[in-house]
């Protein structure tokens, strides 16, 4: 029932403001977007969640359509950001932090998140993750070390945040850890607790451990038992 009054709100242009209504009433969801910022959802369930535009200008958000996210909290902090979530996805439990100015992160579409996932990109860095990904619980993605580590003979600053890319139908474990400049190429299945510091090149790979190594190649998975 709920799906099909946000399919019929959506579908009637002169009806859909009330969209905004029943997703603040019904889904029990916050949404902050100051002036100056755009959010769009489509045909979209969002319940139970907090998305904040924050107090900068220029940011946008776009979930696509019939995208499913419950418990979640997207939230900005700066100007000039752009977070994009495609079509026919589902996302439970996701905390997405975005910090400083010309950020960009984009999901591709049939993702599923599951619970107590966490995923920070600042300061001018993207988060880019592609088509049918496979995310388990307690993931941690981020494309800073949220810390300035300096040289201490030039006083000089050594790491800088780096892009994280994750390409399309990859299949990340329980409790992993995805460090800036890491790159997953598609195909790819992360084992359970592993870490991922570097970029990966030979698709349909299962790469594990702390560093994550690749174990196994030509492989293929699938959601199903």
């Amino acid at each position: 029932m709920r799906q099909k009054i946000i399919n019929f709100l959506s579908q009637n242009k002169a009806l859909r403001w009330l969209l905004w209504v029943y997703h603040r009433i019904i889904g029990r969801s916050k949404f902050i977007i100051r002036g100056g910022n755009y959010f769009q959802y489509n045909n979209s369930n969002i319940i139970r969640c907090e998305i904040d535009s924050g107090r900068g200008t220029s940011n946008s958000i776009t979930i696509g359509k019939t995208t499913f996210i419950s418990g979640s909290k997207i939230k900005l902090k700066g100007s000039n950001n752009c977070v994009v979530i495609g079509s026919n996805g589902f996302i439970n439990g996701l905390s997405l932090t975005i910090e400083g100015d010309n950020n960009r992160v984009f999901f591709g579409d049939s993702i599923f998140i599951l619970d107590d996932n966490r995923m920070v990109v600042v300061d001018g860095s993207s988060l880019i993750i592609g088509n049918g990904c496979m995310f388990s619980d307690r993931i941690d993605i981020r494309t800073t070390d949220n810390h300035a580590i300096f040289d201490i003979n030039t006083d000089q600053r050594i790491n800088f945040e780096e892009d994280i890319i994750i390409g399309d139908k990859v299949w990340i474990g329980t409790g992993v850890n995805v460090l800036k400049g890491s790159v997953l190429p598609n195909g790819t299945i992360v084992g359970a607790r592993s870490v991922v510091t570097k970029k990966y090149e030979q698709e349909n790979s299962i790469i594990v451990g702390n560093p994550a190594r690749v174990v196994k190649n030509n492989i293929r998975w699938t959601m199903e038992r």
